[in-house]
């Protein structure tokens, strides 16, 4: 929802550019021996690995017959597996060896971590490190790196996962050298989890606090340049033009969507056509030996055509990472991605993006208007006119520019109109003709951190007395002890005052010490209740639940798993119900009676952890449907 990186908001602002134009205009793309394409192969030992050995000798053949260089990632079990390693052994000195730190059973167990079983070994909670405890984590990459150099004979300088974490990145650097990084460009709900507002599909230095955020300042940037997995289409990779998934319009999915092989083509030229552009390809190790003679053979022969016309380089992931550190030492540059719509339409599409911001723009030679639009649909118009050209830091149009600079967006000459629940919400402010993403943090970059000094009956005792009133229980509970007492003051005084001290101490002891703790809303979770309070009025159910049992890795336990939620009414402005009622429902039509009751608008659920809210029927049976989801919270609206 926001134009910076900084915020807790990590949804980019998207602008729809629609023109009215008789004329499709092609805009010419320059090519440059200074680009480099990344082969890089992830090797891991799944469910489906027949025989790791021979799917790693026909992955290797492939590259080496080619006489080309690439990265390969290794897990624990492939470095575990003696046979494995010694083929591994065997490679030419093309190859860069590195980790892929993906948290199996085995190396939990070799770390003396405990593994977070899930319903599925790719859950985020059990495959990254982000997974587990910081103190848990600098055991996984320990003994990750020290089984490495125990088999090879020295430390790495390239990892990768689909997702690593800014304390985990930095603890690697540090204590080991790391320079390069592998994760997974943007992508929404693929596998479980969602990666959102990064550069989009484009290598950057992460910042220490967010490893989504490129460092935008010194101080906060680690020294190490990650690069991207799976690189998507800047158009139909956003947002789909049909039902089909938006993450599969890229470098690894396309064929699965019925694309061919010319549009994985595409791809690599839109992205190695800049300055120093990159883009990785690769395919992961853990297939059966056949597969490496399909896509992934001609994959490579589709790059390396690409080189013997001189409009690339190969590279390993640390050679590609030691020169883009030499070129950029500082911090990473700004980025401009233009391209014609890969699927033929007559739209075109611009991807800004520098440490402080990224926006988008889509032209459709249709119209002359331009709509800054973000997930809660909240939007900038601007009345442009016809596009005319466009370079690395600017858009010209027929009635004035869009120039990105580093902290500010410029309009010139180009009337606009804002919504003014943007600048309500702090997340940029207008001066003039620029628009300025704020600096700062919505809230605090820890999360938001606060006490509440209220008692609570568990989810655990509600649960077991439902449908029983609480309440009425509480007051017969109340009634009772002063029945007990005025007879222990008529029996004895001494024993009355007794019960009083230990009364009082118990309950200074119990708001102290057990309910006067910080309790944690996550950036993310941040997020979604910015989309929330954006959302039209109503009223927001809530569960009435909690989990005093589960384990969570932030410092402070998080609100949500303690059951205490009156943060979304405050953040959101919407009146909020608690309700055990529709958690604890027996069929989809008992909840949708207690829905239509209460008169809910929207269903707001969260997830830590182990503690996951979740839907128990159909939505469709509820008459809801799913409107924002990230990795902290969903919303649900009632239609």
């Amino acid at each position: 929802m926001n134009l910076r990186f900084k915020t807790a908001v990590t949804a980019a602002i998207f602008v729809l550019l629609v023109f009215f134009s008789g004329e499709k205009k092609v805009y010419s793309q320059e090519f440059t021996n200074n680009s480099f394409i990344t082969i890089v192969n992830p090797v891991r030992i799944s469910a489906y690995t027949k025989n790791s050995s021979k799917s790693i000798e026909s992955e290797y053949f492939q590259v080496n017959r080619r006489d080309l260089p690439a990265t390969w990632l290794l897990s624990f079990d492939v470095i575990n597996d003696k046979k494995v390693a010694q083929t591994i052994k065997k490679f030419d000195n093309k190859q860069e060896l590195g980790l892929l730190f993906e948290v199996s059973p085995n190396l939990a167990r070799a770390s003396d971590v405990i593994y977070n079983q899930t319903d599925s070994w790719h859950r985020s909670s059990s495959l990254f490190l982000n997974g587990y405890r910081q103190e848990d984590r600098i055991k996984l990459i320990d003994h990750l790196f020290g089984a490495f150099k125990k088999e090879f004979g020295y430390f790495p300088k390239s990892v990768g996962a689909w997702w690593i974490d800014a304390f985990s990145l930095d603890y690697m650097s540090k204590k080991y050298g790391l320079i390069s990084n592998l994760n997974v460009a943007d992508q929404a709900g693929t596998d479980g989890y969602s990666v959102w507002g990064t550069y989009w599909s484009s290598p950057y230095y992460p910042s220490k606090i967010n490893a989504a955020f490129p460092a935008n300042t010194k101080e906060n940037k680690l020294d190490v340049v990650t690069l991207r997995w799976a690189s998507r289409d800047p158009l139909n990779g956003y947002k789909s033009p049909d039902k089909r998934e938006s993450t599969r319009f890229s470098t690894q999915d396309y064929f699965t969507i019925g694309l061919g092989h010319e549009y994985f083509e595409n791809l690599l030229r839109l992205y190695t056509s800049r300055e120093f552009g990159q883009i990785t390809i690769g395919l992961e190790g853990d297939f059966p030996p056949e597969v490496y003679s399909g896509n992934f053979s001609t994959h490579l022969s589709i790059a390396q055509r690409l080189e013997a016309n001189k409009e690339v380089k190969f590279s390993t992931m640390s050679d590609f990472a030691n020169a883009y550190r030499n070129k950029y030492k500082d911090l990473s540059p700004g980025v401009l991605i233009e391209s014609n719509d890969l699927l033929e339409s007559s739209k075109k599409v611009f991807w800004f993006q520098n440490p402080n911001y990224r926006i988008g723009l889509i032209y459709d030679f249709n119209s002359r208007l331009i709509d800054l639009k973000t997930n809660s649909n909240l939007k900038i118009t601007l009345d442009t006119g016809y596009l005319i050209t466009s370079d690395k830091d600017s858009i010209t149009f027929e009635k004035g520019e869009i120039n990105f600079g580093r902290k500010e967006i410029e309009i010139k000459n180009i009337p606009f109109k804002i919504d003014q629940r943007l600048l309500k919400a702090g997340l940029l402010k207008v001066t003039g003709n620029k628009i300025i993403p704020s600096e700062e943090f919505v809230i605090p970059k820890e999360g938001l951190v606060f006490t509440e000094i209220k008692p609570k009956i568990p989810y655990a005792v509600k649960s077991r007395i439902y449908p029983m009133d609480i309440n009425l229980i509480i007051v017969l509970g109340i009634f009772l002890s002063l029945i007990l007492f005025t007879f222990a003051i008529k029996k004895n005084r001494k024993i009355a005052v007794t019960i009083i001290v230990f009364a009082v101490a118990g309950s200074f002891i119990y708001l102290i010490l057990i309910i006067n703790k910080p309790l944690y809303v996550s950036q993310s979770e941040i997020d979604a209740l910015f989309i929330l309070k954006n959302l039209g009025s109503g009223k927001v159910l809530l569960y009435d639940k909690d989990c005093l049992r589960c384990r969570w890795n932030s410092k402070d336990k998080p609100a949500a798993m303690e059951g205490r939620k009156d943060y979304v009414r405050e953040i959101s402005k919407k009146p909020i119900v608690y309700s055990l009622d529709f958690v604890l429902a027996k069929n989809p039509e008992q909840a949708k009676n207690i829905l239509k009751k209460t008169k809910t608008k929207y269903i707001y659920l969260t997830k830590y952890e182990d503690y996951i809210e979740a839907i128990a029927f159909n939505p469709k049976d509820l008459k809801i449907r799913k409107i924002f989801e990230n990795a902290n919270a969903a919303i649900f609206e009632v239609y």
